[in-house]
């Protein structure tokens, strides 16, 4: 058994032990880092405390099943030392002793937070496209939001070009004052607009830039940070979909994708509100 702790404490994942009765009697370094909680800490206790999707009568329902010879795999939340929250994958399976009786169960738990966390960004983007009623500037308000709120933006606005001015069809999170209408001259949308492209750009330290200076969401709402991307109407620019961070901000890729997912949905709104404006 010495060995095998040896070949276990180097294994990336988190590996735990338990003996027949639930108990843990094994923890690796990668279920400390995973967990934050120490051998100390977890050795004599049964795993059902750090799962908030299992109880007791769950975990010995598992061991039952494991001990009749059958691996194991769930997905549940658990609750790390630090208060933090995390979806794993557990897969368990029978250990025996030299005479091949059962000796113990084996875990590897595996962090599936990212994986969870798109699913439901997905989910929740799915839910929202099947919502949409017939008002498109209601459509891509809800999708703002959306964009807004998954990409954990301190303001998200879809700016549309009206001849020289700027028009936040779109608006989440804005203060009171806020004013939809403005000069695009000097504003980031405008020069993202004009630029076009479908490439998702990202600009830091707003406040050492001129746009301090231009942009009114720089200026009078302190943001430090832009994502945005071109909206697209039958070939051509038309506005700009864009998250604003009063701190600095690192996008992952699915966050891009999902910014440039939504700007496709709100460029087929804008189809349907020119064909309706068309229509009047």
């Amino acid at each position: 058994m010495r060995f095998q702790s040896a070949i276990l404490s180097n294994v990336r994942d988190g590996v735990v032990v338990t003996d027949l009765s639930g108990d843990i009697t094994y923890w690796n370094d990668g279920a400390e880092q995973l967990f934050g909680y120490t051998g100390a800490d977890m050795i004599g206790h049964t795993p059902a405390t750090l799962y908030e999707s299992l109880d007791t009568a769950e975990v010995q329902r598992s061991l039952q099943d494991v001990l009749v010879g059958n691996e194991t795999s769930s997905e549940c939340s658990a609750r790390c030392k630090d208060g933090r929250r995390i979806w794993v994958d557990m897969k368990t399976s029978i250990m025996r002793d030299t005479a091949g009786a059962p000796a113990g169960v084996l875990a590897i738990v595996k962090d599936i937070s990212e994986r969870k966390r798109h699913e439901q960004r997905y989910a929740k983007l799915n839910d929202c496209l099947l919502s949409f009623g017939p008002d498109p500037v209601e459509n891509i308000n809800a999708l703002v939001a959306l964009c807004g709120e998954e990409l954990c933006g301190d303001l998200a606005l879809y700016n549309r070009m009206e001849g020289d001015e700027l028009h936040a069809l779109g608006v989440w999170n804005a203060p009171p004052h806020f004013n939809p209408y403005g000069s695009a001259i000097g504003r980031i949308c405008d020069e993202i607009i004009r630029e076009g492209g479908n490439e998702v750009r990202l600009l830091v330290d707003l406040q050492e830039t001129g746009y301090v200076d231009s942009d009114p969401a720089v200026r009078t709402l302190g943001m430090h940070s832009y994502l945005g991307r071109t909206v697209t109407f039958d070939g051509a620019c038309v506005g700009s979909l864009c998250v604003l961070y009063d701190g600095t901000v690192q996008p992952s890729e699915e966050d891009r994708k999902l910014l440039s997912i939504v700007a496709s949905a709100i460029g087929v709104e804008e189809e349907r509100k020119r064909a309706e404006d068309a229509l009047r």
